[in-house]
């Protein structure tokens, strides 16, 4: 028979078992608090002026027409900022910011556009035109109400399309070529066989106008109104062959080998 310390510490050790594992009631979680929101109007608190610069910006902030933002307008970052310096956003268009825009301007250097006038860049003077790409590559040098453009035999001479493809006659402000003269006196008549005006251009019409140019640089096949090159044995008995190397035939003309 046990003796009765013994079963009163076995009946102690089974109920401090049971006692452990038993569920603990949950405590109840304390409710989450709030702080009320701010009323309509009232200020809102310092912003932290140690805050990281890249921070997201208010939306008051954002927007081109804001000098806080530190963002470009939509006319400087508009094409025709690059092209035609017009920068300066006024009454909803993209006009030129100041004189020294239109000066700057590449349609000063091409066309003569030079001077600032009623938030434009215009062609002033009788010698605006002069000296642009216009005047010298197409004849378009006089100054007719703002623009340059081709309105004297005088305009088309000088010009490069004159020496280069017979276009030396004015026609509704551009030039044209409308002889048969002006053609055969051009480069492009020995160089390609356009000697004969048609339409208001040099053309090459028959098989003799590729003589010259077949002798000069290999263009002997009479293609689409001009004189190609098309085989290699015509550029190897070129001119341009012997003097250049260029003695084979690619894309219309002869070039020199790869080597």
């Amino acid at each position: 028979m046990r003796p009765r310390s013994s079963t009163l510490l076995i009946l102690a050790l089974l109920t401090q078992s049971c006692e452990e594992d038993r569920p603990s009631a949950a405590k109840p979680s304390e409710p989450e608090r709030h702080s009320p929101a701010s009323p309509a109007g009232a200020p809102t608190a310092p912003r932290d002026p140690g805050a990281s610069v890249n921070a997201a910006p208010d939306a008051g902030d954002a927007g081109p027409s804001n000098p806080r933002s530190g963002t470009l307008s939509l006319c400087e970052t508009s094409p025709d900022c690059s092209a035609e310096q017009k920068c300066a956003g006024i009454l909803g268009q993209c006009v030129p910011a100041s004189p020294d825009s239109c000066r700057d301007s590449y349609p000063c250097r091409f066309e003569g556009r030079c001077e600032y006038k009623d938030g434009r860049c215009v062609v002033s003077g009788d010698n605006g035109c002069k000296g642009t790409i216009v005047c010298k590559t197409s004849g378009e040098c006089t100054n007719d109400h703002g623009q340059c453009r081709a309105v004297s035999r005088a305009d088309c001479a000088s010009s490069d399309n004159c020496k280069e493809r017979g276009f030396c006659t004015p026609d509704v402000n551009v030039c044209k070529a409308t002889s048969n003269r002006d053609c055969k006196a051009s480069s492009n008549c020995e160089l390609r066989g356009e000697c004969s005006a048609r339409d208001g251009k040099c053309v090459a019409l028959t098989e003799a106008d590729c003589v010259k140019p077949c002798r000069q640089v290999g263009a002997c096949t009479l293609q689409k109104g001009a004189c190609i090159a098309t085989t290699n044995a015509g550029c190897a008995a070129s001119f341009i062959c012997k003097r250049h190397m260029a003695c084979k035939a690619w894309d219309g003309i002869c070039v020199q080998p790869l080597r």
